[in-house]
């Protein structure tokens, strides 16, 4: 029996990206967005594109502050109805490829698929997210990073080492090298509050959270 490969994908700064697919003149602008879309106002930041995120704009942030760092940004208000419909043709299309499918929100999947025997797992999970990536380009028209890796934490951490619009894969074998060096908050799951925790008890990196 084939060993196992978890696909991780995720779609490229999804809402910015939706909101580019409606009206490509935003094209190479900085798109935010949030609440009603007034930078005025009080809501804030739900996505940004990538132009804007070089910028310092960043999730959670006020749409005033985003202002402030991209004055001449393209503010937009959330459209639920449109990110959903698009969310289910990326989720009906990762689908064709196995019945091991979990959504993670609107844009983020992950994908087991059932492998021939003696295949090597990571190289075969490679293969099928570099189909669905191309698929998401060509019938979807947006960019998508993916991640391949032996089970569901490896493939996401994989996802994130490749944005945007790359394909990573870790083998178990590679963890220790990969892995141990970084900084702790690196590690999927360890927000903010929890990194203050571990660096209070000396702990910096992800090596030293395993040790």
């Amino acid at each position: 029996m084939a060993g196992r490969a978890v696909i991780h994908i995720d779609i490229d700064a999804f809402f910015a990206a939706v909101e580019l697919k409606k009206n490509p003149s935003y094209r190479g602008q900085a798109i935010i967005v949030g609440g009603d879309g007034d930078p005025a106002g009080r809501s804030v930041v739900s996505a940004a594109s990538y132009e804007a995120r070089s910028r310092g704009v960043t999730p959670g942030m006020t749409l005033k502050k985003a202002a402030k760092l991209c004055p001449d940004g393209v503010f937009l208000p959330v459209d639920f109805a449109s990110y959903e419909a698009e969310s289910d043709r990326f989720m009906n299309l990762v689908r064709e490829y196995g019945p091991l499918v979990e959504s993670f929100g609107l844009d983020e999947v992950f994908l087991e698929p059932e492998l021939p025997e003696q295949a090597d797992p990571i190289a075969s999970g490679m293969e099928i997210a570099r189909e669905i990536k191309s698929r998401i380009k060509r019938e979807l028209k947006f960019t998508a990073s993916a991640g391949v890796g032996p089970n569901k934490l490896l493939a996401k951490m994989a996802c994130d080492l490749g944005k945007p619009d790359g394909l990573f894969s870790i083998a178990a074998r590679d963890v220790d090298k990969l892995f141990a060096p970084m900084e702790a908050s690196r590690l999927w799951g360890v927000g903010p509050r929890v990194d203050a925790r571990l660096k209070e008890l000396v702990i910096n990196t992800i090596g030293e959270i395993a040790r």
